[in-house]
């Protein structure tokens, strides 16, 4: 971890030399790619640049084939890339400070002696799960061995021996394997976004997450969380978007990139966005539900009581002056009704969620509908 992330932390804070040590991959080149966007960035721009020349260098390409115009989407697939590797990345800077943020709220919710221990054998799990190899490797392996069998299936090697000259198939070769790279760097980070998400799920497992009803920001005082994990979303959402155009436009030579984006879509992007908004805080929403239910008893049991002591009271042998206190009692009670307070069962906004997990097929079948109304006008 680099002195920037870590500055946060060297204070008085607690746990400051557990995040200063923090990696989230096992490799320490791959960690520090995971922590700094220039050089992931820095890789697509010059790919670009690569698909630059053999588009517009006919010796250095080919006669035939000019890749960014005879194939455009590739500008909005790199495009997407670079949204999701600067998004991604400034996600995993927070890690310690959502963490962080959690033990401070657990500690001011619970008074247990112990509650330092059990949130610091918490964060070692974290961090040894993190640092596993055979998770990132396995995912790694997956989807290098998809990218390949893709390209294959495509037929993009006889389609480039076929039109390019020598010195073009280098440069693709570069660009495939820079790509594969990437590919390789996607399936560690798949894997640190899975550990992080069930480590999230684990919270109402181990510890007393405090739901506040009455909290300002409308989810029970857990927004930061929720956010949290919707900012990862974001990063799936805006790679997702930009490949979601790619079919939709149909700008390319023939419907490759536009199968690869798709692929993309529902066999990554998507289950990698329900595994880091959805499912991490199910137990939550569950924990929620149950806290609301129990409010709800007890609210449903105060009401009958003061119900049933305005009817006793209110009879010849009552006690009228009791009636009048209940009465008063009933009147306040009202007022903290669960549906006047709005109780919440989800540490974020649903709406936000539901699109964040659609997103690319929302914008799909919007532009469907919308090409198809054009072309009823225009036939």
């Amino acid at each position: 971890m680099d002195a920037k992330k870590s500055q946060s932390y060297d204070g008085n804070s607690e746990f400051a030399e557990f995040w200063r040590n923090f990696q989230i991959l096992p490799w320490k080149w791959a960690d520090q790619l995971a922590g700094r966007s220039r050089y992931l960035v820095g890789s697509a721009i010059f790919v670009y640049v690569l698909f630059f020349i053999l588009t517009f260098f006919p010796s250095m390409g080919s006669r035939y084939i000019f890749l960014l115009i005879d194939y455009p989407s590739i500008t909005l697939i790199l495009l997407g890339w670079i949204v999701v590797i600067v998004l991604t990345i400034s996600w995993r800077h927070k890690i310690p400070s959502q963490f962080q943020w959690l033990w401070e709220r657990e500690q001011a919710n619970q008074k247990d002696q112990d509650l330092k221990g059990e949130f610091t054998q918490y964060l070692q799990e974290y961090q040894s799960a993190l640092l596993s190899r055979k998770g990132p490797q396995i995912i790694a392996f997956i989807l290098s061995v998809l990218v390949m069998l893709f390209i294959w299936a495509a037929g993009m090697p006889l389609f480039i021996s076929i039109y390019f000259s020598t010195r073009a198939i280098v440069l693709i070769c570069i660009i495939f394997f820079i790509i594969l790279f990437w590919v390789i760097m996607v399936g560690f980070l798949c894997w640190v976004l899975y550990v992080t998400g069930r480590f999230v799920s684990e919270l109402t497992k181990r510890f007393a997450v405090a739901i506040q009803p009455t909290h300002p920001d409308g989810c029970g005082g857990l927004k930061p969380l929720g956010d949290f994990c919707f900012n990862i979303a974001i990063a799936l959402i805006g790679g997702g978007l930009v490949l979601a155009i790619v079919p939709m436009l149909n700008w390319d030579r023939d419907d490759a990139l536009s199968v690869f984006s798709m692929i993309i879509i529902f066999v990554v992007i998507g289950p990698l966005t329900v595994l880091t908004v959805f499912s991490p805080l199910w137990n939550i929403h569950n924990k929620m539900v149950e806290h609301k239910k129990a409010y709800e008893d007890t609210f449903a049991v105060q009401l009958t009581e003061l119900e049933q002591a305005m009817h006793v009271n209110t009879r010849k042998a009552g006690n009228l002056a009791e009636a009048k206190d209940a009465k008063e009692k009933l009147e306040i009670l009202q007022t903290l009704h669960p549906d006047k307070l709005a109780y919440p069962t989800w540490p974020f906004k649903f709406t936000r969620t539901v699109i964040a997990i659609f997103s690319p097929q929302i914008l799909q079948t919007a532009v469907g509908i919308v090409t198809s109304i054009y072309d009823a006008f225009t036939k």
